[in-house]
């Protein structure tokens, strides 16, 4: 899909044309997935990628059919079922999109975005979180997991104070 586009070149445009100055992508997978220290290739910000996502989802850049789909495959998404959307209440309709870069060189990285329509169609809550390892694993470790799991059950619970008054 990437090359549709015009491949990490094309991506970087198309996020500059959504207004976001922070995000770039210059590797395609898997070789951006290696993040050593001080990288600044293949970057984002946690709220630079969660505007983004808003656009894509809300803005008037896509069609509702192709909105739609990108909300299908999120919600489709079986790699975040037990990171931030494990936070989440049941019965919240949530999707995402999970990067984790595991490699020798540098510490473990899980980079994820969640959506998430709590209420109804016309409420929507993204949640970020990158979250670094404190060094290289060569396994996804449960306790770093469970840190973008509580990430989500803070957005749910601000969000049900947020929602409730």
């Amino acid at each position: 899909m990437l090359n549709l586009i015009g491949g990490p070149l094309g991506f970087t445009q198309k996020v500059r044309e959504f207004g976001d100055t922070t995000t770039r992508l210059d590797r395609y997978e898997p070789g951006l997935n290696f993040v050593p220290a001080a990288e600044v290739r293949d970057t984002t910000s946690p709220l630079a990628i969660a505007q983004v996502i808003r656009e894509i989802l809300t803005g008037a850049q896509l069609s509702h059919k192709n909105k739609q789909r990108i909300r299908s495959w999120m919600e489709d998404t079986r790699t975040g079922l037990s990171r931030i959307r494990a936070g989440f209440p049941p019965g919240w309709s949530a999707g995402d999109k999970t990067g984790t870069g595991i490699a020798e060189g540098m510490a473990n990285k899980y980079n994820d975005v969640a959506v998430v329509w709590p209420n109804d169609e016309a409420s929507i809550l993204i949640v970020t979180a990158f979250f670094e390892a404190d060094g290289y694993y060569a396994e996804i470790r449960e306790k770093d997991v469970a840190v973008l799991k509580s990430v989500g059950k803070v957005a749910a619970k601000a969000w049900g104070a947020r929602s409730s008054g």
